[in-house]
């Protein structure tokens, strides 16, 4: 990667009003240690931004830089190790239920053939740094909204991520564990972690260093 060049850079792509295409373009960055929010309502197309940004799909408009390497022309093998240097939290959760916490992490960090030593390893690093060495040994179904999510960021962390996509995680959390969330996120990005976040309902309180693109009125 060229020295000081942005992870990903976004040039000249259309967003959506009403789920139709607009005729504003949107471009911007993400560099190391940014926390990037894509705010807008339903339709203006912030998951297909995060899909561009994870080399699933290409813009027909506009054009997607992966550490200075257009998306378009991008192996089918560059893409997949690109991918594999990705945390993802989804919109809904996913955890295995019946699992405790430690047993979420460690399976997740295993899926991604990471051996079961260092699996461990991680998972407890990764619950630490998430606030969540008290409910290691929890059921993940017993846990409270708030806290499963910040289950699945810590799930993203296992495999020590360059980027974290989270796909509007901010939904059916109260205004509490939205700033628990948003918090969270803001002390990845200060050691290091880059964080891309979309949401389709404002932020709760104004974070300084945050990075928002905004994708249309709410």
């Amino acid at each position: 990667m060229t020295l000081n060049r942005p992870l990903v850079e976004i040039s000249g792509v259309p967003y959506h009003v009403d789920g139709q295409r607009s005729d504003k373009f949107l471009s911007f960055s993400v560099s190391e240690s940014d926390f990037v929010l894509l705010e807008g309502p339903n339709g203006s197309g912030k998951t297909s931004l995060l899909n561009f940004i994870a080399g699933l799909h290409r813009p027909t408009i506009g054009e997607v830089l992966i550490r200075g390497r257009d998306v378009a022309v991008m192996t089918a093998s560059e893409r997949l190790i690109w991918r594999r240097s990705l945390g993802l939290i989804p919109s809904c959760s996913t955890l295995f239920d019946g699992y405790t916490v430690l047993e979420n992490l460690r399976l997740s960090a295993q899926i991604l053939g990471i051996k079961a030593k260092e699996a461990f390893e991680n998972s407890k690093e990764s619950a630490e740094l998430c606030g969540l060495s008290r409910y290691i040994d929890d059921k993940v179904e017993d846990l409270s909204e708030g806290m499963r999510k910040r289950v699945l960021i810590a799930r993203a962390l296992v495999g020590r991520p360059q980027m974290i996509l989270a796909d509007n995680p901010l939904e059916s959390l109260d205004e509490t564990s939205q700033e628990q969330f948003l918090y969270l996120c803001t002390k990845l990005a200060k050691i290091g972690y880059s964080v891309v976040m979309t949401s389709s309902i404002p932020l709760p309180f104004q974070i300084k260093s945050l990075k928002k693109v905004d994708l249309g009125v709410f």
